[in-house]
């Protein structure tokens, strides 16, 4: 009925694009059937959700999809390789506008899923360009993350998701 529709309004439904998706409901699963999709960059799956009152469902809910997470990852990377830089300031500065936008799009839903497949690498990057480029910290991991740490409290402002709370670990 919908291909009929579609057709009379000069359309045409793309078979590989589009689908039925089967909402769960709580834990119940249905052998063969399709329960998640990616759309604009989210992957929408059943997720545990609280609702107003303070209790646990699952719910279709959006998270950053997989490909959308590597995408990000690969900006990243390639933005740090590509800087010949050793001041971290000038690297910020480079840096921002891309976890900016990460952050500003897919922060909005499941905020943690984001941090997880993203933001992390930002810090582990960030981690492993210090050891690189300081002669204090080479070859050392732990002192590096320290490092990050320090300079991250002593200038919570020079990274985008430094500034929004989320500083590296010690």
């Amino acid at each position: 009925m919908i291909k009929k529709r579609m057709r009379v309004c000069g359309l045409e439904i793309h078979p590989e694009k589009s689908k039925i998706v089967y909402c769960q409901r709580n834990n119940e699963k249905i052998d063969g059937e399709i329960t998640s999709f990616t759309f604009l960059g989210y992957c929408f799956r059943p997720r545990q959700a609280k609702g107003r009152n303070g209790q646990c469902f699952m719910g279709l809910t959006p998270a950053v999809s997989a490909e959308s997470a590597s995408v990000f990852r690969r900006k990243i990377r390639l933005e740090i390789q590509n800087s010949n830089t050793t001041d971290l300031v000038t690297l910020s500065k480079r840096l921002n506008p891309i976890i900016c936008g990460w952050y500003n799009y897919f922060g909005k839903y499941c905020l943690s899923e984001a941090f997880r497949k993203g933001i992390n690498y930002v810090n582990l990057k960030l981690v492993r360009w210090l050891e690189r480029t300081r002669k204090s910290v080479r070859r050392s991991l732990t002192k590096a993350q320290h490092l990050l740490h320090r300079i991250a409290m002593s200038n919570p402002e020079m990274f985008y998701h430094w500034k929004v709370g989320y500083m590296p670990v010690k």
